[in-house]
């Protein structure tokens, strides 16, 4: 189904992720990203996994926890997929160890997905391979790879986009296979993402039925694509059955989404804190894009990668494929920016001696079943970011295509890119573990440890 394995290609992006990553490779037993908010659920998660698959009970229910009653972990953010991949690990190394071997791996097959994807859409590998880089160390990956592991887990976005567009046009039933694979292990890792490529599918079945209704509406395009559907939604079945028949069912039918967690439309072009290049230059200005959350509020891109989409969008418009590429792009930024329009952290605004505040489609969006459960508009921005690194790779082989030296000018504009994305020395934080915890290991006896506000 791809015309090579690219082993090197998938080796470049792990040396990238030892290098974006520094100083973690030479403290993975110690330490792990971030340390603070989530890290330790994630990584609580992968401990869970192993103790309940060599109990034989169900991972979706603990009672370990909020006793007597336990709680279902179903609505809980526990990267199934990743927890699973652990469960050997966990033989061989400490839970943490374990979860950094887990960051350093996604980031290097996030960007191993998107060279396949973009070297399919150019036959250019390498433009691919700087799309890849654009994709996996974007500041939206490094930032969320400090607290939200589920949403660092994009790596299956661009291998499902890849298996779509190969469906249609080929259609050929393995790349059902693949896709219904790509859509399970994306809903496995997050159900965000699972919505996502949900509306992914329709923008871009739509765009292509615009072109030539044909390429979709036929009868063996109709049949592959119900399989692929099927596939993911009898893996999913499980988790699928406890979401609709749960009490919080309010989540997939539509839960609260907050105004403020939309993208400032600052943000796209203000670096984030703790830039190597930029230093802290955006600091203040994060304290009030979405609400004060600096984490949701990275929603940069780098003005090089800002830069090839200006020359894509003034030399390149003219191409079917990048025009629908570019819809794509404006689509997901639309959504990522929320119900209403947020510029400096405001989205009340005055003229004359009225105020007024503008709405965006996320206003009408949120109100779709399934759709509005995903209710922080920020983190359509993976969906951004997908679309800018396959316009980059449109951008980089036209212009690869007209320089002498095309290696060199790929070094040279990596670098750059890089280098705005670099957040050297990486955030890590030594794992502490209480005194308290070794001496309630260290009681045997059968009995429950009391929660205290």
């Amino acid at each position: 189904m791809i015309r090579r394995c690219s082993l090197h290609i998938l080796l470049s992006y792990f040396a990238c992720s030892l290098v974006f990553t520094y100083p973690l490779v030479f403290r993975l037993t110690t330490h792990v990203p971030g340390g603070k908010g989530d890290v330790p659920i994630y990584i609580w998660n992968l401990w869970w996994m192993k103790t309940a698959l060599s109990e034989g009970i169900s991972p979706l229910f603990c009672d370990y926890i909020f006793v007597p009653s336990g709680a279902s972990l179903v609505f809980h953010t526990f990267v199934f997929f990743k927890a699973i991949l652990a469960v050997p690990l966990l033989w061989l190394c400490s839970t943490w160890t374990a979860y950094n071997i887990l960051i350093l791996t996604t980031f290097a097959t996030a960007g191993w997905g998107m060279f396949l994807l973009a070297r399919y859409l150019t036959g250019d590998g390498r433009a691919a391979w700087v799309a890849g880089l654009v994709y996996a160390f974007s500041p939206y990956m490094l930032t969320r790879s400090l607290s939200h592991f589920n949403c660092l887990s994009s790596e299956w976005i661009p291998l499902y986009v890849l298996c779509l567009i190969c469906l249609v046009e080929t259609k050929d039933q393995r790349w059902a296979w693949g896709g219904g694979l790509c859509l399970l292990l994306t809903a496995y890792c997050d159900y965000y993402y699972l919505t996502y490529l949900t509306l992914f599918t329709g923008f871009y079945l739509g765009w292509r039925s615009y072109r030539d209704w044909s390429e979709v509406l036929n009868r063996t395009f109709i049949a592959h694509f119900a399989l692929m559907g099927a596939v993911a939604i009898v893996g999913f079945a499980p988790i699928l059955w406890v979401l609709f028949e749960t009490a919080q069912s309010g989540y997939i039918y539509g839960g609260a989404s907050s105004a403020k967690l939309g993208a400032d439309l600052l943000a796209f072009v203000t670096p984030p804190p703790g830039s190597l290049l930029y230093g802290d230059v955006g600091a203040e200005a994060y304290k009030v894009f979405s609400g004060g959350n600096a984490v949701e509020a990275t929603v940069f891109s780098g003005y090089v990668v800002l830069g090839l989409l200006v020359v894509c969008v003034l030399r390149l418009r003219g191409e079917k494929t990048v025009r629908g590429w570019l819809w794509l792009t404006l689509a997901f930024f639309l959504l990522s920016l929320g119900p209403l329009l947020h510029i400096g952290g405001d989205f009340v605004f005055a003229l004359g001696e009225g105020r007024f505040a503008v709405p965006l489609p996320y206003a009408l969006v949120r109100y779709v079943p399934l759709i509005k459960g995903a209710r922080v508009a920020a983190r359509f921005d993976i969906m951004v970011m997908l679309g800018l690194a396959v316009l980059s790779a449109y951008t980089m082989r036209y212009w690869l295509g007209r320089v002498a030296h095309p290696v060199r000018w790929t070094a040279a504009i990596a670098a750059l890119i890089a280098l705005e994305f670099f957040r050297l020395p990486y955030q890590v934080a030594a794992v502490e573990i209480p005194d308290v915890y070794a001496e309630v290991a260290g009681d045997h006896r059968d009995v429950t440890v009391m929660e205290v506000p």
